[in-house]
Order: C-alpha cells, then sequence, then structure tokens
C-alpha cells in the first residue's frame, strides 16, 4: 500500500534543525534523507510523496550540546517517532554506539558515532484496523461496582491454558478465548488488568546477564502494542490481535485496563540509550537536578519524565486517547503514580499533592480520559513519593497499606489487629479525609511486584538470585506471612497450615470493603520459589499453571459469594452506632461491630495490642424497612498457630448463624446458636451468615 502524500511531524521545541532519514526494510541501511521544515514554534514538518506501508524511517536532530543545562543533541544517533504506531528492529545490546555521550576526563562529551543499525526503527503504518471491537464500556459508575480486579501478564496468563491452541498461548488472542474469559467470569472479574503492552525494551544489563524482560516496565513505544504478543500464525495483525480479544471480553461485561509506565522510559540513565526523548528534547521531556542537569531518578530506573511538561503531558495523554479510541481500552492504570505527581519550586522538582498536579488536572479536564477507569500506584522510588489517599476523586488507588497490615494480622501480630479491621472496613482513614470512599481502595495482598500468594505462606526471605543480581534486587523489607517448619508438628500437618492461611488471604480480600484485585495465577497456588522481583523471569514461575487444586475452587465460591452479597459491599463507610458496648448487636440499626475469642467487645485501648488470639466482626446489611429482612455477616478469622474455642456473639432479632466459608475446609455447611462456643483452627477464617 502507498500513499499519495504522508506528512511527517516532530515536535522539537529547542532543536535547530531535523532530518527525516529512510531505511532499507531488508538491511536497514539509510537509503535518503530529507530535511524537515519549521512549520511553528518547536515543530518541524514536511509532506513526502509516495511512501509505502511498511517504510522504515527515523529522525536525527540537530541542536546545542550543553549536558550541564540539559541539552543532548546528537545528529548522529537515529531517533525514533514517538507517536509510531509500529517498530522494526532491536537493541543491539553488544554493541554501544546508541549512547549520546561518554564520560572523558569528568566531563560527558558527544559520541558522535553513528547509531543506525544499532536501533530499533520507526515503522509507517497506512492500513486501518479491523472494527472488531465494542466500543469501551460506561465507566462512569465502575467505583460503585463490587467485582473482582484481576491482574494479569498477557504471557503469564495463558502460555500454559491447553484448552487454546499451542500457537495462540501467552498471545493477545488468548486473552479473548472462550476458556479464559469463562475463568473470568468464574471469578467474578469485571476488569482485568494488563501489565504493560505498549511497546518496551530489555535493558542493555539485563541482555548481558543472558536475561529478557518479562513484566515490561520498559516502555519507549507509547503507541504501539508490543510485537512480543502476537500470535504468529493469525491473519490479523498486532493491533487487531488486541481489538479482538477486548472485543471478546467486552462480551462477557468484564473492562479491559493497562497499566502504563508515563513515569519514566527505556533510555534509562545518561549512559543508556538514545532512542528518542533524549534526543528530542531532553529538557522538556526529563526531570533534571538544576544543578548538574543529569536526570532526577524518581523511577529508579535512571530518569523520570517531567510530568509538569507540556511536552510530556501531550504525549502521555494522545498515548491514552489513542488506546481508548481506536483500541476500544477502557482505562488505565498509572505505574507510580506519585512520580507524575510533579511541581517545581525555586528551579526544583518536586512532588506535589495529585489534585494540583498539572498531569491530573490535564487528565481531569479531557473529555475522552476523565470518565475513564484510572488506577494509580500512589508512591514511587522515593520516601517524598509516597502519595495514598491523595489523589483527586476520579482516580483509585492500590492500597499498599492494606497490604501490609493484612499480612501483618495473618502473621500474628498482635499490634495488627486495629489495622485489619480498619483495613477489612475500607481503609475509612485514608481515604475519608478527602472526601472518597472505599471505592477508591483498590485491596490486594499480593501483586507482580513481591511475593506470590503461595510464597507468602513458604517463604521466610526473598530467593532472587535466578536474577543475576546475587540476590540483591527486591524488597529485603516485604511482610510476609511464612508458617516456620519448627511448629512441632509433621511437614504435612506445617503445608497444610500453609495452604489453609493462603485461602484466609484470599477470603479476607474478598470480604473487605474497597475493590479487591487478585494476582494472576494465585488461585492456581503459581509459586516464584520466593523470588519476589521476578521482572526478567520468563519461565513455569511466571506461568499460571491451569491445574485446579483447592485454592481454586476456594477462591471461585469466595467470589461467587461476594457476588450473592453484593450488598454489602457498596462504597460507604461503617460505623457502629450502638449507645453502649454492653448491648447486643443489632442489624437494624448498627453496621458493624468487633469481638474478642470470649464474645465481649474489643474496646478502644485493645487494638494496640490484642489480648485475643482471634477476631470477629459482625456486619448487617443495608439497614431494612424491617427487622426481620435484615442479615447478618460474621467473619472469625484466627491468625494464631493454634486452635481456638470463640464464642459467637450475641446478635439481635437473631438465633443462628451457618458457615457459608472456611478456609480450613473442616466445618462445612455447620449451623450454631448465638452464644455458642466454636473451635476455630489456626490460621482459619469462618465466614457466618444469617
Amino acid at each position: 500500500m502507498v500513499v499519495g502524500s504522508l506528512e511527517f511531524k516532530l515536535e522539537a521545541p529547542s532543536a535547530e534543525s531535523v532530518q527525516l532519514c529512510f531505511f532499507d526494510t531488508c538491511d536497514k541501511v539509510e537509503t535518503d534523507r530529507v530535511e524537515l521544515d519549521r512549520v511553528g514554534p518547536g515543530a518541524f514538518a514536511s509532506c513526502i510523496e509516495g511512501v509505502a506501508h511498511g517504510q522504515l524511517y527515523g529522525f536525527r536532530v540537530s541542536g546545542p550540546w550543553d549536558p550541564a543545562n540539559g541539552y543532548l543533541y546528537n545528529p548522529s544517533k537515529v531517533l525514533l517517532d514517538p507517536y509510531s504506531r509500529s517498530f522494526s528492529g532491536d537493541l543491539d545490546c553488544k554493541d554501544t554506539r546508541w549512547q549520546t555521550g561518554v564520560v572523558q576526563d569528568g566531563k560527558f562529551v558527544k559520541d558522535t558515532r553513528d547509531s543506525q543499525g544499532s536501533v530499533p526503527l520507526s515503522q509507517v503504518v497506512l492500513s486501518k484496523a479491523n472494527q472488531v471491537r465494542n466500543r469501551p464500556q460506561d465507566p462512569k459508575s465502575w467505583m460503585d461496582k463490587t467485582g473482582l480486579i484481576y491482574e494479569a501478564h498477557v504471557k503469564g496468563a495463558t502460555k500454559l491454558l491447553e484448552a487454546v491452541d499451542e500457537d495462540v498461548r501467552g498471545t493477545y488472542l488468548a486473552l479473548g478465548s472462550q476458556p479464559f474469559v469463562e475463568h473470568l467470569q468464574a471469578l467474578k472479574v469485571d476488569i482485568l488488568e494488563l501489565m504493560p503492552i505498549q511497546e518496551f525494551l530489555d535493558e542493555p544489563a539485563l541482555r548481558r546477564r543472558g536475561r529478557r524482560n518479562f513484566w515490561g516496565y520498559n516502555t519507549f513505544g507509547f503507541f504501539a502494542p508490543t510485537e512480543r504478543y502476537r500470535a504468529k500464525n493469525s491473519e490479523l495483525n498486532t493491533t487487531e490481535q488486541l481489538e479482538f480479544a477486548i472485543s471478546k471480553l467486552h462480551e462477557a461485561g468484564i473492562s479491559v485496563v493497562l497499566d502504563v509506565v508515563y513515569n519514566h522510559s527505556a533510555e534509562g540513565g545518561r549512559d543508556g540509550p538514545t532512542l528518542a526523548f533524549r534526543g528530542i528534547d531532553n529538557r522538556g521531556y526529563y526531570l533534571l537536578d538544576g544543578m548538574s542537569g543529569d536526570y532526577v531518578n524518581w523511577s529508579g530506573t535512571g530518569n523520570t519524565f517531567d510530568a509538569s511538561s507540556s511536552l510530556f503531558i501531550r504525549l502521555a495523554l494522545d498515548s491514552m486517547r489513542y488506546f481508548v479510541d481506536a483500541l476500544g481500552v477502557d482505562g488505565f492504570r498509572l505505574d507510580l503514580g506519585a512520580a507524575l505527581s510533579v511541581g517545581v519550586i525555586d528551579g526544583s522538582p518536586v512532588h506535589v499533592a495529585p489534585k494540583y498536579a498539572p498531569f491530573y488536572l490535564a487528565i481531569q479536564q479531557d473529555p475522552v480520559l476523565r470518565n475513564r477507569v484510572l488506577i494509580a500506584e500512589p508512591w514511587d522510588a522515593t520516601m517524598e513519593g509516597q502519595l495514598l489517599g491523595q489523589f483527586p476523586p476520579s482516580v483509585a488507588e492500590w492500597n499498599g497499606v492494606y497490604r501490609d497490615d493484612i499480612r501483618r494480622f495473618w502473621a500474628f501480630d498482635r499490634h495488627a489487629f486495629g489495622g485489619f479491621a480498619t483495613r477489612v472496613c475500607g481503609s475509612e482513614d485514608i481515604f475519608r479525609v478527602s472526601g472518597r470512599d472505599p471505592g477508591h481502595s483498590i485491596n490486594f495482598v499480593s501483586c507482580h511486584d513481591g511475593f506470590t500468594l503461595y510464597d507468602l505462606t513458604h517463604y521466610r526471605e526473598k530467593n532472587n538470585y535466578e536474577n543475576g543480581e546475587d540476590n540483591r534486587d527486591g524488597s529485603v523489607f516485604e511482610l510476609n506471612c511464612y508458617v516456620p517448619n519448627d511448629l512441632g508438628i509433621s511437614a504435612a500437618e506445617v503445608e497444610t497450615l500453609r495452604m489453609r492461611l493462603s485461602r484466609s488471604l484470599i477470603a479476607t480480600l474478598l470480604f473487605s470493603l474497597g475493590r479487591p484485585m487478585l494476582s494472576y495465577g494465585d488461585e492456581f497456588d503459581r509459586s516464584q520459589e520466593g523470588n519476589n522481583n521476578a521482572y526478567c523471569v520468563d519461565s513455569y514461575k511466571t506461568w499460571c499453571s491451569w491445574k485446579p487444586s483447592d485454592t481454586t475452587e476456594f477462591a471461585t465460591r469466595s467470589a461467587r459469594l461476594r457476588d450473592e452479597l453484593s450488598d454489602l459491599f457498596l462504597p460507604s463507610f461503617l460505623a457502629p452506632r450502638r449507645s453502649s458496648p454492653e448491648d447486643p448487636f443489632d442489624p437494624c440499626r448498627d453496621e458493624i461491630e468487633f469481638y474478642k475469642e470470649d464474645g465481649n467487645v474489643f474496646m478502644e485501648d485493645e487494638w494496640s495490642s490484642s489480648p485475643s488470639r482471634t477476631l470477629t466482626i459482625v456486619r448487617s446489611r443495608k439497614i431494612r424497612e424491617e427487622p426481620t429482612d435484615s442479615s447478618v455477616l460474621v467473619l472469625i478469622a484466627n491468625p494464631s498457630f493454634e486452635t481456638v474455642p470463640v464464642k459467637v456473639p450475641c446478635v439481635d432479632h437473631l438465633d443462628s448463624l451457618e458457615v457459608v466459608l472456611d478456609s480450613s475446609l473442616k466445618l462445612g455447611e455447620t449451623c450454631y446458636k448465638v452464644g455458642d462456643v466454636v473451635d476455630v483452627p489456626a490460621k482459619a477464617l469462618l465466614v457466618l451468615l444469617a
């Protein structure tokens, strides 16, 4: 396919000139070079005749070289089009011609070697994608929903899915397959959150260690779905395959949210590959230190995009709109969202409250994006970038405090009972102060980053040697719920406790106020063998096994029960309303109460150091007109290492309660009267319903 005339345009506000370079599609040798016209402040463009689909191209940009002031123009480097929909080639990690400069005698000097042949190139895409997808779903009330968010890696979640053809496994098409969609439906998933699918790069240091970037948090092509997950034998191209998957998920009532990495680029630090942004407008795209001109590293990757820059904001929002309008995506999870909350004081970048940050303000004002699903990771790699609870009303947040408090409780930390109760009730201390509700809290106990659910109970310490960094990478402070071997019981009994605890963590997640998020494979007991930073592991450890277990059935049953009781999980905070703690719980008047193992109410001064080994939470449904229409949900959690007799609290208008969920798998559908004593097994969570 050839067009009569195609406009090539590049925004490079500080550049002196821009050359458009064409390359042979076979040997990728430069064949032609055209000087672009300056068409406005900071913009260069020209219309080129007879450009074919698949034509390879790049830019060479000239301008000042002044590293101390952030100018790194170097026309010997071939640069990608930041708006390219497709790329060809890979970074040659055995070569360093992609470096823009080198340190000599303490100074950063220009590297004048030509980088062509060592970097990927942009590729012209002329064909229109097939319109096979539904429109994005209506997201206006997505925070009011109570279904599960399922965090998944395209390849990791489907590589071993034997119910689909082998050449489809691990690809976009597998996401739209009937077996995968039906599994999500069984878990009552209403949002599929995909780990990065925008085109990304393997870090040179990784390639030198013989490894590849598996997770994908190293983006360079913000408009291009990565080719890595394309089914090679399909007639559909990469974009069409992604559209097909989104269409099938929409038909099943499942929204698709993309995990996007707008906090940094794959260019890394100054010694990293110069691919585009550094050579187009280093000062316009990146946060720079005012003294040295070097990169501010809030992301921990070597660079941080300047999310207060109009150049960057335009790129990021154009990218988001493209995935919404052209591919039907429903929303975005913003990786290291705190790094996008930037302002400038006295010439230096600082974190600001997200509701005042230019990037988030721009989203709120955008007619396409302001009503999309938006989820922020409310931290970055700095101490100052811990912004949980501070995001605008349209943005939900990954609740890391929920993760930590739930883990502490189930590790039997008696100081964690108060935190556990607060998290299960929607984290009012975090979200009410900003006028928000439990729907803004994305609750999770595990995610891609850190231990898997299985490893939480099976590993005391991280085991990251496979990454090739001598176990130095990954958090050394990650809380776990390790069940030790030295409990005076058999190895089989220890394993029983560990698996029971995994189920208790799932039940806690699904019976908490807020939006629950499950990490792919946790329902199949996926283990990374203790690796809590498996970003470069592409093996059975990061692939979902699809082998059903007790955990699988329990997770499905828990999700179904949450769905049946959805009116208990509407996004509003709860509060006890009794005049005296001695009064019995009245479901017609009260919403929640907390009890010790002896059946007495927890007192305020007991939360910081619990005298009880267990915690019983009693909740009523929304208030009904008639007392007999009210029903009660009771959670009994025993984080200790022993069976504990627990008294069922007295509840007005009720005579008995039935066990509807039991992580020990021992009690079945047993009924108990109020005042009865229940022997709750170690590490078990019981759910009772009246």
